[in-house]
């Protein structure tokens, strides 16, 4: 139980911080007149 528990933790601040860093991406191309290809 206690191993699952935290396994599901885990993932869900990875999750978080995931969600941080593409909210930021996102923010950063709003920003940023080239198109999506030039990063890809």
């Amino acid at each position: 139980e206690a191993g699952v528990a935290k396994k599901s933790l885990a993932i869900s601040v990875g999750l978080e911080k995931y969600i941080r860093v593409f909210s930021t991406i996102l923010k950063y191309l709003q920003y940023c007149p080239l198109p999506l290809e030039y990063y890809l």
